[in-house]
Parts: structure tokens; C-alpha cells; sequence
């Protein structure tokens, strides 16, 4: 949570510097590559633990 924090408040303060952006677009596009990259790791967190699962199987 901490570093999702941390990197919104770096996107906030870029923003600040770049004059000819609109805020709230520049956020916006931020939270959705955000998303897109949480889906990712969602799916690759289940990829690990089903093939944990299989080789725990194996074991067996």
C-alpha cells in the first residue's frame, strides 16, 4: 500500500512540473496502467500457486 502511495505522490509532482498537462488525465491514465499491471500480477500470483499445487501433487 505504501508504495502505491509513494508512487502516486511521485506522478502528482511530475505532474506539477509539466505545465501543458491537465492533472486529472495525467492521473487518470497513471491509475489505469496501475490497474492493468495488477490485473497482471493477480494472474500471475494464481499461475505460481497452481503449479506450486501441481508440484506438491507430485510429491505425493
Amino acid at each position: 500500500m505504501m508504495g502505491k502511495l509513494k508512487k502516486l505522490a511521485f506522478v502528482y509532482i511530475n505532474h506539477s512540473l509539466l505545465d501543458e498537462v491537465d492533472k486529472h488525465d495525467y492521473l487518470k491514465a497513471y491509475l489505469e496502467g496501475e490497474e492493468s499491471d495488477d490485473d497482471d500480477e493477480e494472474e500471475s500470483d494464481q499461475e505460481e500457486e497452481e503449479r506450486g499445487a501441481q508440484e506438491f501433487e507430485l510429491r505425493l
